[in-house]
């Protein structure tokens, strides 16, 4: 049974100037190993925009692993991921959440999954008033209703500044 997991991870030859991630596949276990499949659903395939600081990690990554390309040559597995073994080779999840812990202890932060951060990553553009069409498009969900039953833990505070707005617009600024 194919069993989904880390999408996202895989494909990211976008634009350099665009600042884009390209979703074009996914990481899958398969008998307990890490395949590549397409995504889930045509919605799933998408271009999400990234901050600049991030496009300036993973041109810092790349330019790690393309060293990493020229040591070793023949050995190298050309399979152009952003998180590989040291010789270009899937990366199995378990190594991933390894070193995500590694790297949060060394950060002295609170030991998040790799999931929860999936989670921040959408509550933090919500809270601050991102549309929630904007919002599902960035996760691939195919309808925002998905987005609004899994995230609505969110959306009471944004009830209450959307009436703060609706009385600004409508009283004037002296009223909300």
């Amino acid at each position: 049974m194919i069993q989904p997991t880390l999408h996202c991870l895989l494909g990211v030859r976008g634009s350099r100037d665009a600042g884009t991630l390209p979703v074009a596949q996914a990481m899958v276990i398969h008998k307990g190993s890490p395949v590549v499949q397409q995504p889930t659903s045509p919605v799933a395939r998408r271009v999400v925009k990234l901050p600049p600081e991030t496009v300036t990690a993973l041109r810092t990554r790349r330019k790690v692993q393309n060293a990493r390309r020229l040591q070793l040559g023949e050995i190298w597995h050309d399979n152009d991921l952003v998180f590989a073994t040291g010789e270009g080779k899937l990366l199995h999840p378990s190594n991933l959440y390894r070193t995500l812990d590694a790297i949060m202890a060394r950060a002295q932060v609170r030991r998040t999954r790799l999931h929860d951060l999936r989670h921040s990553h959408t509550t933090l553009p919500l809270a601050a008033g991102t549309p929630i069409k904007v919002v599902s498009e960035r996760l691939g969900h195919a309808k925002t209703s998905i987005t609004m039953d899994i995230y609505a833990h969110v959306l009471p505070d944004m009830q209450d500044a959307a009436a703060d707005t609706v009385s600004r617009v409508l009283y004037g600024p002296e009223t909300a």
